[in-house]
C-alpha cells in the first residue's frame, strides 16, 4: 500500500510494511554451523539467518542440500553440520531484515556467546 503525498507536501511517498493477510506467522531461524568456512577472522561464515512458514520442512531441505541458500549448500557440500541456535516468531520478517541489514547475526547466537564467555 502506498501513501500518496498531500498537495503541496515535499516529502516523498513511502511504502508501508505489508502485513500478512492470512495471519500466518513466519519463523525466523538462526543456524550455527559446526565450523566456519571462508577466510579466517571476519570473513569466515558460521551462521545463516532465514525465515519460513514451515520450519520443519525448511530444515529438512537444508539438511539434504536442497536449500535455496548458496551458503547453506556450500556447508552441506563440505559435510559441515549445523544446529538451530535460535528461533523467533515474526509476522512480517522485519526482525530478519533488520538483523541482516545491521549484521547482528553472530551477536544473536547463544552458542557463540557461551563460547566467548568461557574464553574470557
Amino acid at each position: 500500500m502506498l501513501i500518496l503525498r498531500q498537495p503541496g507536501a515535499r516529502r516523498r511517498a513511502r511504502q508501508l510494511p505489508r502485513m500478512r493477510s492470512d495471519k500466518t506467522m513466519t519463523t525466523v531461524y538462526l543456524l550455527h554451523f559446526d565450523r566456519p568456512i571462508g577466510t579466517t577472522g571476519k570473513g569466515a561464515a558460521q551462521h545463516y539467518l532465514g525465515s519460513t512458514e514451515n520450519l520443519k520442512r525448511r530444515l529438512h531441505r537444508h539438511r539434504t542440500g536442497y536449500s535455496g541458500s548458496c551458503i547453506v549448500r556450500a556447508f552441506h557440500a563440505l559435510g559441515i553440520g549445523f544446529v538451530v541456535a535460535r528461533t523467533w516468531e515474526d509476522p512480517d520478517r522485519s526482525r530478519e531484515r533488520n538483523m541482516k541489514r545491521n549484521h547482528h547475526i553472530g551477536r544473536a547466537c547463544p552458542i557463540c556467546r557461551e563460547i566467548a564467555r568461557n574464553n574470557r
